[in-house]
């Protein structure tokens, strides 16, 4: 595994899809990403799919509707990349290629996590293509996915890397999921915020892995967390938990 990456030690604060709120700009763009870095984050969260023409693009939804308040329906599959790049969202930005964020991480000496989206065509596709955009790319980064076979997958695409698995309260599969995971087998599991019980907290750290929480927005709760053994925050609002709580910034 690559060393030095800043999800390996201290409290980390991540900027979960760059930042989200009134005073963000659309969230998963270049604008976003760039507004919490000013804000004070080394870190960002954001999620990948393939677009048509089988390039990897940032974005979360299956289809365009929510992030353009309803005026476009069309699925992110059905479009290229030139198309997702002029579609004009409900805030300021661009719908950018993976590519083109980790080219921004390098510069800006930013931390990555990267989920990957299990609603789309083909996981293995997804999967490939993610493993050989991040492997030359020189960028700290984390892999997660709520969908375990796309864990495995990268795992084994990318052996010396940082893989994640990611659970949800909604899922049934969460107590199943912690059973199985151990640091042979991944590097972290990113928990929601309501499933940060402190018998599983040190279950899971007792077994080598890391542990990150989502999505986090009050400071005294991203405090708690991080006594409990937590160790990093995905949060909507990097700059508020930063200007709160006393955490590995560099």
């Amino acid at each position: 595994m690559s060393s030095g990456s800043r999800f390996e030690s201290g409290k980390r604060i991540v900027g979960h899809r760059g930042g989200r709120g009134e005073d963000w700009p659309a969230e998963n763009t270049l604008a976003a990403f760039e507004e919490a870095r000013a804000r004070g984050a080394k870190a960002v969260e954001f999620d990948v799919r393939l677009a048509g023409d089988g390039r990897v693009v940032v974005f979360h939804d299956a289809d365009l509707a929510r992030m353009t308040s309803g005026r476009d329906l069309r699925r992110v599959y059905d479009l290229t990349t030139f198309d997702l790049s002029r579609i004009e969202l409900v805030k300021p930005g661009q719908i950018p290629e993976l590519a083109e964020v980790l080219a921004w991480a390098r510069e800006q000496d930013m931390s990555l996590n990267i989920e990957l989206k299990q609603d789309v065509p083909s996981r293995r596709a997804l999967a490939k293509e993610v493993a050989r955009a991040v492997a030359s790319s020189r960028v700290d980064f984390v892999i997660s996915s709520f969908d375990p076979a796309i864990v495995a997958m990268m795992r084994a695409l990318l052996p010396t890397e940082r893989v994640a698995q990611l659970t949800s309260a909604q899922a049934r599969n969460s107590r199943w999921l912690w059973r199985a995971c151990h640091s042979a087998l991944m590097f972290a599991v990113h928990l929601e915020r309501v499933q940060t019980d402190p018998d599983i907290i040190r279950t899971l750290k007792a077994r080598g892995l890391r542990i990150g929480a989502w999505t986090v927005n009050n400071p005294q709760e991203a405090a708690d967390l991080f006594n409990l053994g937590v160790d990093y925050i995905i949060t909507d609002c990097c700059d508020e938990i930063l200007a709160t709580l006393t955490v590995s910034n560099t």
